[in-house]
C-alpha cells in the first residue's frame, strides 16, 4: 500500500495477474482468466514421466519395506511353528514309547490273569475233591432238635445208631470225632 494525494491505495491492483497460483483469479476455470496453454500429447508424456520418476522411487521404498516387515514376521512366525512341531514331535514319540510300554505291561498281565485263572480253576477242582474225600465217612442225621449240646449230641448219635442198626454186639464202640450242626432245613 503507498500513499498518494494523502489516500492509500493498493498497488496490487493496479500490477496485473503474472501467476495463475496467485492473484484474484487464483482457483478459478483456466478458461476464464488466464490463456489456455497448449501441452501436445509428448509434453504431457514427458511430464508423467518425470512425475513417476519423483514418486516411484518413493512407492517403491515404501512398498519394499513393508513387504520385508511382513516377511520378516512371517518367518518369525514359521520359526514358532517349526520350533512348536518339533516340542511337539518329541511329545508324540514319548507318548509312543509309552503306548508300547502299557501295551506290553497289559500282554503280560493278560497271560499272568490266564495262568491264575487256570490255577484258580485246578485248585477248586482239586478242593472239591478233598471236600468229597472227606465226607466219605461222614454221616447225616435230619429231625435232631437243636437244644442238644455237643456232648450231649455225640452221645444221643452213638445210642440212635446202635439201637436203630442193632450193632450193640457188633460194634461195642463207636467213635465219633466231631459233631456239626447245619441249621434247620
Amino acid at each position: 500500500m503507498e500513499k498518494s494525494n494523502g489516500k492509500f491505495t493498493d498497488r496490487k491492483k493496479d500490477r496485473p495477474n503474472k501467476s495463475p497460483e496467485t492473484g484474484p483469479n487464483f482457483g478459478r476455470s483456466s478458461q476464464q482468466s488466464s490463456p489456455k496453454l497448449n501441452l501436445t500429447s509428448t509434453d504431457v508424456s514427458l511430464i508423467d514421466q518425470e512425475v513417476a520418476k519423483l514418486v516411484n522411487p518413493t512407492i517403491e521404498a515404501s512398498i519394499k519395506s513393508s513387504i520385508n516387515n511382513a516377511i520378516g514376521k512371517l518367518q518369525d512366525n514359521l520359526q514358532e511353528i517349526s520350533e512348536s512341531l518339533k516340542s511337539h514331535d518329541v511329545q508324540i514319540k514319548d507318548l509312543q514309547a509309552t503306548i508300547s510300554e502299557v501295551q506290553d505291561d497289559s500282554t503280560s498281565t493278560l497271560k499272568q490273569v490266564e495262568v491264575l485263572e487256570t490255577k484258580i480253576s485246578d485248585l477248586q477242582f482239586k478242593m472239591n475233591v478233598l471236600e468229597n474225600r472227606t465226607r466219605h465217612n461222614n454221616l447225616k442225621f435230619i429231625g435232631i432238635s437243636e437244644s442238644f449240646n455237643t456232648d450231649s449230641l455225640i452221645t444221643l448219635i452213638t445210642r440212635t445208631i446202635r439201637k436203630t442198626l442193632h450193632l450193640y454186639d457188633k460194634l461195642p464202640n463207636i467213635r465219633i470225632e466231631c459233631v456239626h450242626r447245619l441249621g434247620p432245613p
